[in-house]
């Protein structure tokens, strides 16, 4: 299996119907769980999963927008540099993907 850092972020972006959606996400991890924050539409919601085999993840959390809440599965790669995820809720499926925000020695701040 994959040797993964402790933690990522990165700047993000989600498309959606009604256009690009701009964010950040957090991910920690430990062994092969996965925790962390989506933070976008105006919202910082908390995540969870896993690493799967091959370099694939699997994400689960809550989108909230001002309309709605809703839940999601999202399944994709990740590395020290980028992140590409299709998040799928009920209804609808967003491509999301980022870049690794450049932080130095520092922590995720988000």
């Amino acid at each position: 299996m994959k040797k993964y850092a402790d933690q990522y972020c990165y700047t993000i972006t989600m498309i959606t119907p009604v256009g690009r959606r701009d964010g950040s996400l957090e991910l920690n991890i430990s062994h092969d769980e996965i925790s962390g924050y989506l933070d976008i539409l105006n919202h910082r919601n908390l995540l969870s999963g896993k690493i799967l085999k091959h370099g694939w993840c699997e994400l689960n959390g809550e989108l909230v927008s001002l309309m709605r809440k809703s839940y999601y599965t999202a399944v994709g790669t990740f590395d020290s540099h980028s992140i590409q995820l299709m998040l799928k809720e009920a209804k609808n499926s967003y491509q999301l993907y980022g870049i690794a925000k450049d932080r130095g020695l520092e922590s995720c701040t988000i």
